[in-house]
């Protein structure tokens, strides 16, 4: 089954590249494109599933799939101990305040 499609080519030199090609091997330009466009057609296909399939993971992701199996554990430290922590390691390092 042929369907006819129109499109712009936005480089001369490649219209020229696929007209020299159509001369040398005797085909017409339709021919040499749809050849062309046939033999792309299976990793563009690839490419529109690999997209496909990166949004679902994406929308998984975001919709908390994957977080079902992670602990909902939050890491708390108490203020008692955060200000110990201060005091030794920022203020009293030398045994001489630092203020």
């Amino acid at each position: 089954m042929t369907t006819r499609i129109t499109f712009n080519m936005t480089s001369d030199e490649t219209l020229r590249i696929v007209d020299e090609y159509c001369h040398t091997h005797k085909l017409s330009r339709s021919k040499v494109i749809d050849a062309l466009l046939s033999a792309t057609a299976p990793v563009l296909n690839d490419i529109n599933c690999y997209y496909q399939l990166a949004g679902k993971l994406q929308s998984r992701l975001l919709n908390g799939v994957y977080q079902r199996d992670l602990p909902r554990k939050r890491n708390v430290v108490s203020a008692e101990k955060y200000c110990l922590e201060i005091w030794e390691n920022k203020l009293f390092t030398r045994r001489v305040l630092e203020f």
